[in-house]
């Protein structure tokens, strides 16, 4: 894999380190995760890696749009501490440098890593918008196997369609771990499938989510063995050359105790296949300027070509080049000139052409390649061509710097477009933003127009004059620079943070705090009260203007438009349920002016089967891109207590928009296009089929018990682990965003059971107990 070291930025840390070179932790392209349809990304979930290892760790999973401006954020470093318990701390380490661009990880040495746990925190950007993975990559650091151990053979071939066939009277041929080279004696006790991984043609690797597909296993006598399957079983499985990693228990001598370490390219398998398709990035050459000799013609080297199919003894040929003029039209063939100055390595498919060229600035090559192996052959299509554009010069880049931007307190700011247009074949990414309010800033990576969503937390800068600082990358085939903008935020008299009503469920009545905004209620005179509103972070309380929007299994309460003041009602309410009030404040003018939606929420609190379960607070205000854990909740008479979320789940939007400005869509989760995408995403991501794949109404996505063995697959969760934390609500992170992060309510009927029975715990009693409010700028823990 091709590596560009001026794309690097030193980061935080070594340890992750060892883990790709020599496994390629990660890939841009895992066929058992991705799709289309939102933005995520995706490191494998569990690494093995080992010691003293150097090279690259792979670019990561991505759903949606291209990410870029990639960061390590944070390491964290789990070990066992002299009592035998688990403790943690921060790793900071310089033997590693990410890829700013795709993710990718240099290890620059690994030689005095700590053996155990590692979580490492990543950020990049995607259209624009800047996401945090916390802990998105889990490697566990061992030790490496005893010399001396080998699989023999160490490669096998087998057709894929074999593989693919359930009825196929192929014999597969096996390998075996075997200790029959070893100078000392080494007892191997466990053998485990650590990582599986396809080598691409192109140099990058894709994970193989092994376990879930088990393509390959090892038995207790270390045979391994490839596994037939269905092609409905093992759809996304390609043709292709995999790596496979083993995890291998040993023992020494008798005297010595048991150590797990890592066997790195244990073997490699070719599933041959023909080719199905191949694929190029997009190229640019130069013309360069008539008369000026400091601005020469310049040649041209590709990628190397991506191959859907086998790379073993693949061979390249171009089989035509064509052509779009410069004054337009429909393609057509190149002269034969023109093909002349076109060449391909026929081993590795990468095509050059010399800076003696005589091609014409605007002009458009398609060079469609022939790839054949053993199995077959095939042929670029239109579409996925290597495209060469040809342009006349393009200047050096030097840095910039934006005109000074200017922007009210908690409003939006769109700056001026960069200094370099279209004709510089430029794209823009962030390099630097101000710590602590990176989520607000987007880039168009085409104009390099910088934005800053509405309900921003930048606080003023006229007082001090130090404005806020932008650092803008601009890179284009031949240069990267750097874009300076700078942005006062000036006072906004109408800016105001929160409005608090405070609450009745503890004695803390900090505004904005965790109870804020929380009501619970057990008897209808408990209701005949009124809540007075606090503004909160205003200059003064002029000018506002207040209404009710939305009231949810709470009605008939009114609001007086002049002081904000609600009048609840001691009908139109139901015991046993969850429910909310939304009020827009309006501060200032028609012309001049600043709102806010504020939810205040709920509880009808009720016993059921002489069974109370109250969550204080009973709303977890949550940012969606993070996750979190919410408080237990007290139970009174509920031995041997299990409880799920269940049914009748909605979601009701406040401030989630999606990239094209409209609002994220309310409803319950069959019938809201924002809810329903996230359920669908949830079902191929947990390998649901059938009627499941499609279902918007499941539990699946919000159970506990439907995901006990990989927790961090579902949306939330509550969690019925024994423990401190039993019976909290897990929301895990990055998963509530379809084109847009979750920034509304969310509430679902749960059941429970006393009896401990965890199959009966979907038709047990119901309860409204909870709800979780997304709030895609909250910052706090």
């Amino acid at each position: 894999m091709r590596v560009k070291d001026k794309f690097y930025s030193k980061a935080v840390g070594c340890i992750i380190a060892m883990l790709a070179i020599i496994l390629g932790i990660s890939s841009c392209k895992d066929d058992f995760t991705t799709d289309n349809t939102s933005f995520a990304l995706y490191y494998t979930s569990m690494t093995d890696i080992a010691p003293s290892m150097t090279g690259v760790i792979a670019k990561p999973t991505y759903k949606g749009t291209a990410p870029y401006d990639f960061k390590i954020t944070g390491i964290t470093y789990f070990y066992k501490n002299e009592k035998g318990e688990e403790a943690t701390e921060s790793y900071t380490g310089d033997c590693f440098a990410i890829n700013t661009e795709n993710g990718e990880i240099s290890i620059n040495s690994t030689r005095d890593m700590k053996t155990g746990k590692y979580l490492i925190s990543v950020s990049c950007y995607a259209a624009g918008t800047m996401y945090t993975f916390n802990n998105a990559v889990e490697v566990n650091f061992l030790k490496a196997v005893p010399e001396g151990i080998i699989v023999e053979p160490d490669f096998i071939e087998v057709k894929l369609a074999d593989v693919k066939n359930k009825e196929s009277e192929t014999v597969f041929p096996t390998a075996k771990v075997t200790t029959e080279n070893s100078t000392e004696h080494i007892t191997i006790t466990g053998y485990k499938i650590s990582n599986v991984v396809r080598l691409e043609s192109d140099g990058s690797e894709t994970i193989i989510n092994n376990n879930k597909i088990e393509l390959f296993t090892i038995s207790d006598q270390g045979v391994i063995s490839i596994n037939k399957n269905s092609e409905d079983e093992y759809e996304d499985v390609k043709a292709g050359l995999y790596r496979i990693d083993l995890k291998l228990t040993t023992m020494a001598s008798s005297n010595l105790g048991e150590e797990e370490g890592l066997f790195v390219d244990a073997m490699r398998i070719n599933l041959s296949g023909a080719p199905t398709s191949i694929s190029y990035e997009l190229g640019a050459i130069e013309t360069g300027k008539e008369g000026d000799e400091t601005k020469p013609r310049g040649g041209f080297i590709s990628s190397k070509p991506l191959i859907e199919g086998s790379p073993i003894n693949a061979v390249y040929e171009i089989t035509a080049i064509k052509k779009v003029q410069s004054s337009g039209g429909t393609l057509i063939d190149a002269s034969d000139e023109e093909k002349a100055f076109f060449s391909i390595d026929e081993a590795t498919g990468v095509v050059s052409v010399p800076n003696t060229h005589t091609f014409i600035k605007g002009d458009v090559y398609k060079v469609y390649v022939k790839v054949t192996n053993p199995e077959g052959d095939c042929t670029s299509t239109d579409d996925n061509a290597l495209t060469l554009n040809v342009v006349e010069w393009v200047d050096p880049l030097v840095d910039f710097t934006y005109t000074m931007g200017n922007m009210k307190q908690g409003m939006s700011f769109e700056s001026a477009a960069a200094n370099y247009g279209a004709d510089s074949y430029v794209k823009y990414s962030f390099k630097s933003l101000p710590q602590g309010y990176e989520d607000f800033f987007s880039i168009n990576e085409e104009t390099g127009v910088v934005k800053i969503e509405k309900y921003n937390t930048l606080p003023r800068t006229d007082k001090e004059g130090k404005p806020f600082v932008v650092e803008v990358k601009a890179k284009n085939f031949k240069d990267e620079v750097t874009g300076k903008l700078e942005i006062n935020v000036n006072e906004n008299p109408n800016y105001f943070e929160f409005v608090s009503y405070g609450n009745n469920i503890s004695e803390d009545k900090t505004a904005s705090g965790i109870y804020d905004n929380q009501y619970r209620f057990r008897e209808a005179s408990e209701m005949n009260i009124k809540l007075s509103p606090t503004l909160i972070g205003a200059s003064n309380n002029d000018d506002l203007t207040w209404k009710i929007t939305k009231q949810e299994q709470i009605k008939n309460s009114s609001i007086d438009s002049g002081t904000g003041v609600i009048t609840l009602a001691t009908s139109g309410w139901k015991a046993n349920q969850t429910g909310y009030i939304i009020v827009e404040v309006v501060k200032g003018n028609e012309t001049e002016s600043f709102s806010r939606k504020i939810p205040v929420f709920f509880h009808f609190s009720t016993i059921i089967n002489n069974v109370s379960v109250e969550y204080t607070p009973f709303v977890f205000h949550v940012n969606p891109k993070k996750g979190g854990r919410s408080l237990t909740p007290k139970i009174e008479n509920g031995n041997k207590f299990l409880m799920d979320y269940r049914r009748t789940f909605q979601y009701y939007n406040i401030n989630g928009l999606r990239s094209d400005g409209s609002a994220l869509e309310d409803g319950a989760s069959s019938e809201s296009k924002f809810l329903s995408n996230i359920w669908l995403k949830y079902n191929k991501e947990a390998g649901l089929t059938g009627s499941d794949l499609t279902n918007t109404g499941s539990r699946k996505p919000v159970s506990y018990f439907d995901n006990k063995k990989n927790l961090s697959l579902p949306l939330a969760y509550v969690d019925n682990a024994s423990g401190e934390s039993q019976y909290s609500v897990v929301v895990n992170p990055g998963k509530w965003y379809d084109d847009g992060w979750a920034d509304g309510i969310f509430r679902g009927q749960m059941t429970f059971v006393t009896n401990g029975e965890e199959t009966k715990v979907g038709d047990g009693d119901k309860i409204f107990a909870f709800m979780i409010w997304f709030d895609k700028n909250y910052t706090k823990e």
